[in-house]
């Protein structure tokens, strides 16, 4: 397996936090770090410290609803999974950016297929991340050159570098 992804689950009701959190470790190998909070001011800030790949998100929260707190946040997340009981909000949720959307009580086959489809996506956003370095590598900073200028007396001799045989 590829480097494991880091998982902040957000969700006002502990119970839920703490299930949501055994069927992550328990079912979904490609997640190595969770962190649980009930608090959307702990959450903003273990987004700035930690990073997370993806947030599970509760919707209704008494404080902050779940798009509220997207707003508050939306610097720092890159995959929000909705958690949430209200199927009236897929729509909403849709338009915030949801990476996917599960409905309460989770089902253990739809979170593995999201943590997948989240692992798949992670992946290849790291591929073209690392194919985007290594062509400003190629390209931009160590430009490719096409001749060689060499010193003869009568100054300089430009021979193409796909010629040489023997330097």
């Amino acid at each position: 397996m590829d480097s494991l992804l880091t998982a902040l689950v957000l969700d006002d009701e502990p119970k839920a936090c703490r299930l949501l959190n055994s069927l992550l470790d328990e079912f979904c190998d490609e997640i190595g770090e969770v962190f649980v909070t009930t608090s959307w001011k702990e959450a903003i800030n273990k987004l700035e410290t930690e990073q997370p790949d993806i947030l599970f998100l509760d919707i209704k929260m008494p404080s902050l609803n779940g798009f509220d707190f997207l707003n508050t946040a939306e610097n720092h997340i890159s995959k929000v999974i909705f958690t949430t009981a209200y199927s009236e909000y897929a729509i909403k949720a849709i338009k915030h950016g949801a990476f996917d959307y599960l409905l309460k009580p989770i089902q253990v086959d739809e979170l593995k297929i999201a943590v997948q489809k989240a692992a798949r996506d992670q992946k290849e956003l790291n591929k073209n991340n690392l194919s985007s370095v290594l062509n400003l590598l190629q390209e931009k900073i160590v430009p490719r050159q096409s001749t060689l200028a060499i010193h003869d007396k009568g100054g300089l001799i430009f021979i193409k570098i796909d010629t040489i045989i023997l330097l």
